[in-house]
């Protein structure tokens, strides 16, 4: 029997449940200094008994031999470190941690820095019994490399989990994480090649140098590991060692990450001058402070296209930095804030040099071979709009003295999301086509030569240069005053007949043979008439059931699982979902029944009672907080919409909701409200085309108010632009 390997949804879910066992009690920032550690230990001794044992069985080694000469590991594992030590630790186990951690720091010395951690010792923060499980979690499941679904799977998690606390931190752009999509965009866009040496100057966890490694194994099989060079430095100790664990996790093993601030002190040095590379990958902290005093005389001549001020704007201090870095034929690719692309003073003299340079001073300009305008809201911890600058020190022949301009922040350009925005891999890829092709695009990309430049005194925000907007039709006011008119007129018609079919008893509402009946709870009372039935919900229903109490890890798009909020009445509101699983999950999730056609919803969580039908066969899943009905043969979906936004029904729902953080119905006590309705689907028909034809007029008076808007502004823009 083929024996189930891990894949990244078991990986993901290990991970939630180690960090949520210490959430309470620490913030992200403290958390995942515990969690990535301890799982990439485990993954280490889990890949070290699995090379040892394949010693023994292949090489015919002894068990001493496998097991205790380092010189057979790329990292290895003193006994005194094995996993299961820190399984046996029953108190101080925090310190027990430290304890392995240095053994194996000890072993490994590219692992010295990374693993230790005073703060473990400190049980305010980390408790034995919170440790504990967290070990216990981890032990549940071998990581070594053949127990993986695939080879990406233990890196894809490792992401997934960085991803998931650089949310949570509230880390301003660029200091711990770059979404990976911006990530693929930058390296697709450079194409790293064999023998390529590259660089992140600010490297955070790493990503931009895994993602140079990966590009390279799947357009170039054939090249080994160690045609890159990888290098790069960083600000923040704790980051600089979760970036050697991101890079060890990910299979890079030959890397060069410094720490120290880059500006003040870089560490990537060649006989005292920096190190020259081909390419520069980069997500520097906007808008930092930083010292400019004395940095017209910098040691290694990285600020020669001006000194950026002081205040809160060290950008151009990294880009200089990072063009220093280039050789002859280097380019850069660096996410910025579109700060630096129209400020004044200092930063608009340094934005001039770099695209003219300065002969005299002997200073390259024609250095910018691109901006693209990213949507808004795309980095963790800050809704501001961002864009790539594309830098060449050897731009090609046909691309000199211009540059390219592209607007990739149309509402098709990029996912929407409450929370925060999404590239997808085809925006992706529109984007890496249209700068390999270097043509104009209407509305999305301008290649712009030196005089359009200067002509907007080289501020170079991206709409001086692409026309996103569409031209002004003729507008006909008489004409659109006269449609406006009909419609209303049509509406009032309308309304009047419906009035009329009323007043001449053609629609029904005697109600001389009704009677009144007390139902639960017992303040509670309701009318029917003749031939009318009241039974409890779960009577006139074939499903009832509630969405998932326990939803699977958050993708990025994928089948969307809806909540409260996106039900409104009549409204299943599928754009604004910030949530979704994949297509494993949902299988996984629904074997038993699939939300189909003429389901009807109902909120029971927070916003209790609000109601819709299902008309899509497209394919959602559902939150705790709203409830599936299917009814049965004795009552019609649409009844039930409309009866569900009836006072009585809204009042019982209020009777029977519980209170904790959120009021909430149990699906009990929602089965048995008492429905009343016609025992006739003839009779239940009539009654929903009426309000159906009462509901439509109701509708096409919203769209009079919005279209009388409309029309406003179409008059406004005739009377004062003359248009």
């Amino acid at each position: 029997m083929e024996v189930r390997k891990l894949t990244s949804k078991d990986l993901e879910g290990n991970l939630h449940r180690a960090a949520d066992v210490l959430r309470k009690s620490l913030n992200a920032s403290e958390n995942y200094k515990l969690v990535l550690p301890l799982l990439f230990v485990k993954r280490l001794n889990d890949n070290f008994v699995e090379k040892a044992e394949r010693l023994i069985k292949e090489e015919k080694l002894s068990k001493e031999e496998s097991y205790e000469n380092q010189r057979r590991h790329t990292f290895f594992v003193p006994k005194e470190a094995y996993y299961r030590k820190l399984q046996e630790a029953s108190s101080d186990v925090g310190t027990k941690i430290n304890d392995i951690f240095r053994i194996l720091e000890h072993a490994n010395p590219a692992l010295e820095g990374e693993l230790v951690n005073a703060e473990f010792a400190n049980t305010d923060k980390y408790t034995d019994e919170g440790l504990r499980k967290i070990i216990s979690i981890f032990a549940e499941d071998n990581y070594a490399d053949s127990n993986l679904e695939n080879e990406d799977v233990f890196g894809d998690a490792y992401e997934f989990l960085l991803e998931e606390y650089a949310g949570e931190t509230k880390k301003k752009g660029g200091q711990f994480y770059t979404p990976r999509q911006v990530v693929r965009l930058m390296v697709n866009i450079v194409k790293p090649k064999p023998g390529m040496r590259i660089c992140d100057p600010t490297c955070g966890s790493g990503g931009m140098l895994i993602q140079s490694r990966k590009y390279l194994e799947t357009n170039h099989p054939k090249s080994e590991p160690e045609d890159l060079t990888l290098e790069g430095q960083e600000s923040n100790p704790d980051t600089v060692n979760l970036c050697k664990m991101n890079l060890v996790v990910h299979g890079i093993t030959d890397f060069d990450i410094q720490h120290g601030d880059v500006l003040e002190k870089p560490k990537l040095l060649e006989d005292g001058k920096l190190r020259k590379y081909d390419l520069v990958l980069a997500n520097f902290p906007f808008s930092e402070d930083w010292e400019s005093t004395g940095k017209e005389n910098d040691e290694f001549n990285r600020f020669v296209y001006g000194i950026p001020p002081t205040k809160n704007k060290a950008d151009f201090a990294f880009i200089q930095h990072m063009v220093a870095c280039l050789n002859d034929n280097g380019r850069a690719c660096i996410v910025s804030s579109q700060g630096v692309l129209f400020r004044e003073y200092e930063e608009q003299k340094i934005r001039k040099t770099m695209i003219l340079g300065d002969e005299e001073n002997r200073i390259q300009g024609d250095i910018i071979e691109a901006v693209i305008a990213l949507p808004d809201a795309i980095f963790f911890g800050t809704p501001i709009p961002g864009c790539i600058l594309l830098l060449n020190k050897n731009k090609p022949k046909e691309r000199k003295n211009k540059i390219l301009f592209y607007y990739a922040a149309h509402k098709e350009d990029y996912f929407e999301q409450p929370k925060r925005n999404i590239l997808r891999e085809e925006d992706i890829e529109r984007i890496v086509t249209a700068i390999e092709n270097y043509k104009n695009i209407k509305k999305r990309c301008h290649i712009a030569n030196l005089d359009e430049i200067q002509e907007n005194d080289y501020d170079l925000s991206v709409l001086r240069y692409v026309n996103i907007f569409s031209e002004n039709e003729a507008v006909d006011i008489l004409k659109n005053i006269h449609m406006f008119e009909k419609k209303h007129d049509d509406v009032q018609t309308s309304l009047s007949m419906f009035r009329n079919r009323i007043q001449n008893k053609e629609i029904d509402f005697d109600k001389s043979d009704s009677k009144t009946v007390k139902v639960k709870p017992r303040y509670f009372k309701i009318k029917i008439k003749s031939g009318w039935k009241i039974k409890p919900l779960k009577e006139l229903l074939s499903i009832l059931k509630d969405g998932t109490h326990n939803p699977p890890p958050k993708q990025d798009y994928g089948i969307p699982m809806l909540s409260a909020e996106d039900i409104r009445n009549g409204i299943i509101d599928f754009d604004n979902s910030p949530d979704f699983i994949t297509e494993e999950d949902y299988e996984r999730m629904h074997r038993t029944y699939e939300i189909q056609k003429n389901d009807v919803l109902l909120t029971i969580v927070g916003t209790l009672g609000r109601s819709a039908i299902v008309d899509t066969s497209r394919k959602f899943t559902l939150q705790r907080s709203v409830a599936i009905l299917r009814t049965n043969e004795k009552i019609l979906p649409q009844y039930l919409y409309y009866f569900f936004q009836t006072k009585y029904f809204q009042n019982q729902l209020i009777a029977r909701a519980h209170t904790t953080v959120r009021a909430g119905v149990y699906l009990g006590e929602l089965g048995s409200i008492p429905i009343a309705y016609p025992e006739e689907i003839i009779t239940q028909d009539k009654i929903c085309k009426t309000v159906s034809e009462i509901e439509k007029i109701i509708n096409e008076n919203k769209r009079l108010t919005e279209e009388s808007i409309t029309l406003q502004q179409q008059l406004i823009q005739k009377l004062i632009s003359n248009e």
